[in-house]
């Protein structure tokens, strides 16, 4: 068979559904957390299993930002004040404000390229209402979908099925990217390809293998790192 018969075997995505934190975002810093533990007057490690230990339900909307820091330092005997509190929400939400500016850069790419995006995140109440009202970028995302909104968290399928009813596109016809294997795998149940992301570079690479979506290039991807 010649060249001019071959049919592409890349997939076509109309809508790439973004996870937020170590996708969008980059992670936390060592300094941003050490900041946390020290207000709560614990030291990192414990800081770091506490954190997570009741974060499941802060980003489900069980807890709010008083209730989830108060279980935080419960943990050493320690109960914040008011003040206390409004500085660890708002350390809490710096620390995930660190952008990945060369994924920022590929979904501008995408949304010129008419390619819908969606995000899809596990996220508490105040974080989620500060990224609706303060960075510039989310205007790239239609639908935005928080788990505190549902009471549901990834890889819990209620989240994906409520993002598929939203964009109202066959699922194999989305790209799901989310820093979770798990996540992933959750949403492959539902026949949304997934992939788990690590480094925008690896990932464009792999995009640009198994879709049919425009990528950044080595430099496009270097640059953003200057």
């Amino acid at each position: 068979m010649g060249n001019t018969d071959r049919v592409s075997s890349k997939t076509g995505i109309q809508a790439v559904i973004f996870d937020y934190g170590n996708v969008l975002s980059c992670p936390q810093t060592s300094s941003d957390l050490n900041a946390m533990a020290e207000r709560c007057g614990m030291p990192i490690g414990q800081f770091h299993d506490s954190y997570w230990k009741f974060r499941p339900a802060y980003d489900r909307g069980e807890l709010k930002g008083a209730s989830f820091w108060t279980s935080v330092t419960a943990e050493v005997g320690k109960t914040p004040t008011p003040d206390e509190i409004s500085e660890l929400v708002s350390l809490d939400i710096r620390s995930w404000l660190h952008i990945n500016q060369a994924t920022i850069r590929w979904a501008g790419q995408l949304r010129r390229a008419g390619i819908r995006l969606a995000l899809l995140s596990n996220m508490p109440f105040e974080i989620a209402r500060y990224i609706e009202k303060d960075c510039a970028w989310v205007s790239y995302f239609d639908p935005l979908i928080f788990s505190c909104d549902l009471g549901s968290v990834k890889p819990e399928l209620t989240v994906y099925k409520n993002c598929l009813a939203r964009l109202n596109v066959l699922p194999d016809r989305l790209l799901f990217l989310d820093d979770r294997a798990e996540n992933v795998a959750a949403a492959t149940q539902l026949g949304i390809p997934g992939l788990v992301f690590d480094d925008m570079e690896k990932v464009s690479g792999e995009v640009q293998k198994l879709f049919d979506l425009p990528v950044l290039s080595e430099i496009e991807v270097s640059a953003t790192r200057k």
